[in-house]
């Protein structure tokens, strides 16, 4: 059963190469008229359509700049890996995770030199991270198969985020982080995500027990009160029912995400705090692709008209 199986992992990437020709002919029709694709999903997500004139709420915001902002930058600061050089170039070089190596592809991971423990990650792409707490009883087959080698085909279709289509694809291998020198205990890393508007933290939405089907979530301010009546409950996300404390690196928190969103009308720094450090994750320009669906109506015009937008057409 287990050569089976291995086999079937290994024929894997066979078969989505040959699938990729469609998947690119549908991204091709999709950059024709990207506007009006993104419209028909906001339209059916909200039964209302996109004010592109002059987008309101935060979900239009993100919209509007996929389509009208300069962008030119996004790729940069998607890109788990280069982004790095955008972190040092910010005198934050203490909040990176330790970089174990990086390499074209999962093939080319020289097994025998790294650690017993480790995370492995591609450079884009979302929520695609293999955790290795054992490297004896990693299952390489699999992961030659997995998401690593094709996520770079296929990710940002969905959702109209072209920046990562125009990311070079890396494997990355960072160190293992100890998720039991924590605030609060949680499965996973604490996510401290801070949502930036025009180059100001504003909330820290904080996601917890995360797994590849479900994760708990909350949101405070800066002053660390809980505003969780800005949360919706979904099959996926859950309204934590825990109070997570204050992180004791917060005020570090805040100063990076203020630095690294500098000049921009909106982003979501993703921050760390792990024995008493805090620790970059992850630049995210388009949180759930424009379409989010775990925060309320009242939170997301609150967010989004608090945004400028210095070529919104009158």
């Amino acid at each position: 059963m287990k050569l089976l199986q291995n086999i079937k992992y290994i024929l894997s990437p066979i078969y989505h190469s040959l699938m990729y020709p469609k998947k690119a002919f549908r991204y091709r029709k999709i950059m024709e008229n990207p506007k009006q694709y993104v419209g028909k999903i906001y339209y059916a997500m909200n039964q209302r359509d996109l004010n592109w004139e002059h987008p309101s709420d935060l979900n239009e915001i993100i919209n509007w700049l996929k389509i009208y902002g300069d962008t030119e930058q996004w790729p940069l600061y998607a890109d788990k890996y280069r982004v790095r050089e955008y972190v040092k170039s910010k005198g934050l070089d203490n909040m990176l995770v330790p970089m174990i190596g990086v390499w074209k592809h999962v093939w080319n991971i020289p097994w025998s030199k790294l650690p017993n423990q480790f995370v492995i990650k591609p450079n884009n792409g979302s929520a695609n991270v293999v955790i290795c707490k054992d490297k004896r009883t990693l299952n390489k087959a699999k992961l030659y198969s997995s998401g690593l080698i094709q996520e770079h085909r296929k990710y940002g279709y969905a959702n109209y985020e072209p920046h990562y289509m125009q990311i070079k694809p890396y494997v990355m291998v960072e160190k293992l982080m100890d998720a039991t020198k924590q605030a609060v205990p949680s499965t996973s890393l604490i996510d401290y995500k801070i949502y930036c508007i025009n180059g100001e933290p504003k909330y820290v939405w904080v996601v917890t027990n995360r797994t590849v089907s479900s994760c708990e979530t909350s949101i405070y301010d800066l002053e660390w009160c809980s505003h969780n009546e800005y949360l919706k409950e979904s099959p996926h996300y859950h309204i934590s029912k825990i109070e997570v404390p204050k992180p004791r690196t917060l005020d570090t928190m805040i100063d990076a995400a203020k630095r690294l969103s500098a000049g921009m009308p909106f982003v979501r720094v993703d921050l760390y705090e792990v024995d008493g450090h805090a620790y970059f994750g992850e630049m995210t320009m388009t949180p759930a692709g424009g379409f989010i669906d775990f925060h309320t109506n009242e939170f997301l015009q609150a967010l989004g008209k608090e945004v400028r937008l210095q070529n919104e057409r009158d």
